[in-house]
């Protein structure tokens, strides 16, 4: 499965194996010149090429780096590397935690326990909810309750709660958006395809009069030279950012119609991290490998890497259905353009929420 094992993965020393299992090996390492240890945990080559494993690996990062409790390892990094997805965790010295429940731990002491972390788990199992929803699945039985008396009714098997707990889950609103079409007569713009910059001021009136979704697109693309290197208009759907408009600055060019971009939004990246929190991503991409931003780049032309990003989400009754990106190769995108890009973004929000209505009829 593993070839002998390495003495360095990425920017990665490895010290020692401390655990493996079916589909990757875990170490005790250390990165770069910080004497700090962690915890790496390295996808076996073949479950990295396998769909089903890559993306139950991703979603056990993600989910990681949501919690934070002092009862929980924390989740430092992860992306793709060599080949291999991996995980960089926080080492824990002691004893596993099957020992601890086995051994050390009573029903009392596991109550308390269950009660700490039921905060940051519940959260997850809301998003499960709403999944199962969404794709028609069976749904199952897994709210987290506090610790309860042995001999409870609730306990009993087969008993299933059939109304939510307190504070229970609340599903986002219904959405329905146009679908996508492809343009036969408007193509992908270029670089140098786009008209000269228009004025902030402009940009807001053409979004808050746009009778269709293109044209709030067309705005954010046209809004882009002389402000930024590069910027990108993505659709979301089902778990990836689609390539809708995009610009980019002479000498870069696109090396391929932005239309065939499909970026998934799995992993620690800014496209992510804009999407789950619903706010603008300004800094260095999260991930050091930088899987996503680095095919974002070759997609774009850009060389060399910018060194901090800018993504904008557009928000439609609390779900993001659009990512602007944007980036200065040579600097981090300066306040203004946040602030711009960030009003033209809630504006595209009023003008969606507009035309939605009108489809209506109300």
């Amino acid at each position: 499965m593993f070839d002998k094992t390495p003495s360095t993965f990425g920017p990665y020393r490895l010290l020692a194996q401390i655990g493996e299992g079916a589909n990757g090996r875990v170490y005790r390492a250390t990165r770069g010149d910080d004497p700090t240890e962690l915890a790496l945990k390295i996808l076996h080559p073949a479950a990295t090429k396998d769909d089903r494993w890559r993306r139950r690996f991703e979603r056990e990062a993600f989910i990681m780096r949501r919690l934070q409790h002092k009862n929980i390892v924390a989740c430092f990094d992860f992306g793709e590397l060599e080949g291999r997805c991996f995980i960089a965790m926080e080492f824990v010295h002691g004893h596993s935690g099957r020992w601890l429940v086995n051994k050390r731990l009573n029903g009392a002491a596991l109550a308390r326990l269950g009660a700490q972390i039921a905060p940051y788990v519940v959260p997850e199992l809301r998003a499960l909810y709403y999944l199962e929803k969404l794709f028609g699945l069976p749904r199952r039985a897994r709210f987290v309750r506090a610790g309860r008396s042995p001999g409870s009714n609730d306990d009993l098997p087969g008993e299933r709660r059939r109304t939510q707990p307190a504070m229970g889950m609340v599903m986002p609103p219904a959405l329905t958006l146009e679908p996508r079409r492809r343009r036969a007569s408007s193509p992908a713009p270029l670089a140098g395809a786009v008209p000269s910059a228009i004025s902030f001021a402009t940009a807001c009136e053409r979004i808050d009069a746009a009778t269709n979704r293109d044209q709030i697109a067309e705005t954010f693309a046209t809004y882009a030279p002389g402000r930024c290197d590069a910027l990108v208009v993505l659709l979301i759907r089902d778990g990836n950012a689609l390539g809708w408009r995009a610009w980019v600055a002479p000498p870069a060019a696109l090396r391929r119609p932005i239309e065939e971009l499909s970026l998934p939004l799995g992993g620690a990246s800014s496209l992510q991290s804009a999407h789950d929190a619903g706010q603008p991503f300004v800094g260095t991409p999260p991930s050091a490998a930088r899987p996503i931003e680095k095919q974002l780049w070759a997609a774009l032309g850009t060389h060399p890497e910018p060194f901090a990003v800018l993504v904008v989400p557009v928000l439609v009754k609390q779900r993001a259905v659009n990512l602007v990106y944007a980036h200065i190769v040579s600097s981090p995108p300066p306040n203004q353009l946040v602030t711009e890009l960030g009003e033209l973004a809630a504006r595209a929000q009023a003008s969606y929420l507009r035309l939605i209505r009108q489809a209506r009829g109300s």
